[in-house]
């Protein structure tokens, strides 16, 4: 069938390239490197993301991944903050934290899912996804940006991880 994929996952990816182009205009470098990736076959069983984990371009110890997947909806959702394991769960918890201070309606969950975090989450690598979980379009012709993207809520979630990186990696 053929789904646009504004939701599932072309606001991901927007958000991916924003922040890289931030962070590629500022002045000041990182203390940690940050690699901007994304993946193919996740709905078929997160194909890309696991061949990654098996075949990474850089070491994947002591990284992390924060995983966009389905933000910017047009609803009253809360933004989703989710883990897999207990090795991922203080850096939820860092983003819950972080949350509160920008006052965003979230709600943190453990398990479920089937996107790209989980690849990385049962190599060891600490990952979280960052999500607006609404699935009145997903997967259909009707997933489009008319009707499912608010660009105030994308650049809310944009804002949000520029923040988390702010804290955490300068």
């Amino acid at each position: 069938t053929y789904n646009p994929g504004a939701f599932d996952n072309a606001s991901g990816i927007s958000a991916l390239l924003e922040i890289a182009e931030v962070l590629n205009n500022n002045n000041i470098k990182p203390k940690k490197s940050i690699l901007f990736i994304a993946f193919n076959g996740e709905e078929e069983g997160l194909h890309g993301s696991k061949y990654y984990v098996q075949n990474p371009i850089y070491p994947i110890d002591n990284s992390m991944l924060i995983n966009f997947d389905c933000i910017g909806v047009n609803s009253d959702v809360p933004l989703e903050i989710s883990f897999i394991t207990d090795n991922s769960k203080a850096l939820s918890e860092k983003f819950c934290i972080l949350a509160d201070e920008l006052e965003i309606d979230y709600k943190e969950t453990q398990g479920g899912g089937g996107s790209d975090h989980i690849s990385f989450d049962y190599e060891g690598v600490k990952s979280v996804m960052i999500s607006e979980m609404d699935d009145k379009y997903l997967h259909t012709i009707n997933d489009t940006v008319e009707n499912y993207i608010s660009e105030e809520r994308l650049k809310q979630t944009i804002k949000f991880v520029l923040y988390y990186l702010d804290k955490n990696i300068y």
